[in-house]
């Protein structure tokens, strides 16, 4: 099987926490709190903690099985 003809999800997590930076610059301008979702990631923990270092206070999970792991 050749895993390299599967779809598949590159990352790039310093880009990730820039655009969550400036999202929350922008929104900041309006009063309005910017809350991150962490579901196309299924649960992963570096896209979450990249955002939060771009400064998403809050990030969701679509599935309680991720939030304990």
């Amino acid at each position: 099987m050749n895993l390299k003809s599967f779809p598949r999800l590159e990352i790039n997590l310093k880009k990730l926490q820039a655009n969550a930076a400036v999202e929350v610059e922008l929104f900041a301008k309006h009063h309005i709190a910017v809350m991150g979702v962490n579901k196309v990631f299924n649960g992963l923990y570096e896209p979450a903690e990249a955002i939060v270092k771009g400064g998403i206070a809050s990030v969701a999970e679509s599935r309680i099985e991720n939030l304990k792991a």
